[in-house]
């Protein structure tokens, strides 16, 4: 069975989260209506307009990296702000772990994106 990877974030506002997921370096796809389709990793990512005021605090999401020095960089010269996913403290560095070197970023809509050295 061959399975499309596909996933839609339902956002307050999708122009804001589009400048957001911009500035992290995911590749920019297409728009229609205020939807929005970005690429990472072979994932095709959706923003979807929605009115709810859900919580998306819950989720995380994970996302290997050939370089995460190179890419923490990255974020940090687009003005956004690295974190320590476990304890929410702001960080120059990725964390070190006993699973790998990672660090994340809060989108717009209190998406966690968590990036890993592969």
């Amino acid at each position: 069975m061959n399975f499309l990877k596909n996933l839609v974030l339902f956002c307050k506002d999708t122009d804001q989260s589009k400048e957001w997921y911009e500035k992290a370096g995911f590749n920019y796809l297409r728009g229609y209506e205020g939807m929005y389709w970005f690429e990472v990793g072979g994932i095709e990512i959706m923003l979807h307009p929605t009115n709810e005021k859900g919580d998306s605090g819950d989720a995380q999401f994970h996302v290997a990296v050939d370089d995460i020095m190179s890419f923490i960089n990255q974020i940090k010269e687009s003005g956004l702000t690295p974190i320590d996913y476990h304890n929410m403290n702001i960080i120059s560095e990725p964390t070190t772990r006993k699973w790998g070197i990672d660090f994340g970023v809060i989108d717009p809509d209190g998406y966690m994106w968590v990036f890993i050295q592969a």
